[in-house]
């Protein structure tokens, strides 16, 4: 847990020390070492460290054999052309390692760069809270949020079809990301404030009545999904719940932000599909994202008190890493402990 631990101190002295530099665009500066520094820890893990690297590697080594188009495991289109392009040019094991970070991050620092007004505690809570662990495993699925995350910056703007094609894209490395083509409408939905908590009873609803027919659904597209499964991450949703219940609260409902409170509701209700089934819960992932955005916003909007805020900042923060300790600690994904590839 070392590595992990550095790795979150770093980014702090990184954000500490450029905002008492002088330098023409500090946030895309310290954006760019945080990202350089991430990938570097992935880079020099070894081949074990991350649950599913090691399948990821097989295909890699079994692609080298094939043809551009050959099937390889249950990989899609897209990431076996990727993986067999790799192999042509004989790319290393490791350096396959770093290239698949490179993917993996790149499109999640650019959103930072793009849309985080405090992108140290939200680089933080994206350490802390689960996707920077999921990505050393689920790499397709994480090479598909970043293209989702892109296609959001381009719903944003009302870029409908680049935003298609990028959602389209992210489909082609993990069929899951076909859901981001929600945030279409999404980005239209007012939330009121007033009709919370009818949503909130909707989503009970929907975990409670509907839960054995949309992983029925699901197993039509998914193999994986075909039972059900109590999970018990009550943990998830009612984070995923909280975030969501209090960003509606003290958020404004303009853009961006209603489309991130909306996306937020989202994966709360999804979370709690995924409490029958952890590949159900995984498919939140894509709008649980924005809770990196949304709370750093929703301590902004809590008080004007100086002293007040700051007390929430450092509540935030010894929370972050209590969660990234009881949910990581234990071996999640197979990320601790952590190994350098020499080792």
């Amino acid at each position: 847990m070392i590595p992990y631990y550095g790795l979150i101190l770093w980014t702090g002295i990184l954000y500490g020390g450029i905002k008492h530099v002088r330098l023409k665009d500090k946030k895309k500066t310290f954006v760019c070492l945080a990202f350089l520094s991430t990938v570097l820890l992935q880079s020099l893990r070894a081949e074990y460290v991350g649950g599913d690297m090691v399948q990821y590697l097989r295909g890699y080594t079994a692609s080298a054999r094939g043809g551009w188009l050959d099937p390889v495991f249950n990989f899609e289109l897209i990431f076996r052309i990727l993986i067999h392009t790799l192999a042509v040019f004989h790319v290393p094991r490791q350096g396959f390692i770093a290239i698949m970070s490179v993917l993996c991050q790149a499109p999640v620092f650019y959103f930072f760069y793009k849309r985080a007004k405090n992108p140290c505690l939200s680089i933080l809570i994206y350490f802390t809270f689960g996707l920077f662990t999921f990505s050393f495993s689920g790499i397709r699925q994480m090479i598909a949020i970043g293209l989702f995350l892109l296609a959001v910056l381009q719903a944003e703007d009302e870029q409908w079809l680049k935003f298609t094609a990028l959602i389209l894209l992210a489909a082609m490395f993990h069929k899951s990301a076909l859901i981001g083509i929600v945030v279409w409408p999404l980005s239209k939905i007012k939330v009121k404030n007033h009709i919370v908590h009818f949503l909130m009873l909707g989503a009970f609803i929907v975990e409670i009545f509907m839960a054995p027919a949309i992983i029925q659904v699901a197993a039509t597209l998914f193999d994986s999904y075909n039972t059900i499964q109590f999970t018990g991450a009550y943990a998830c949703f009612l984070l995923y719940a909280l975030i969501w219940f209090i960003s509606s609260l003290l958020i404004r409902c303009d853009a961006p932000w209603n489309l991130y409170i909306n996306c937020m509701y989202l994966a709360a209700a999804i979370q709690c599909l995924g409490l029958y089934h952890m590949n159900i819960g995984r498919v939140g992932y894509y709008f649980a994202f924005f809770e990196c955005l949304l709370i750093p916003e929703m301590i902004e909007k809590t008080t004007r008190s100086r002293e007040l805020k700051l007390m929430l900042y450092v509540g935030c923060v010894a929370f972050c890493l209590l969660y990234f300790y009881k949910n990581t600690g234990w071996g999640y994904l197979g990320v601790s402990p952590y190994v350098l590839f020499w080792k």
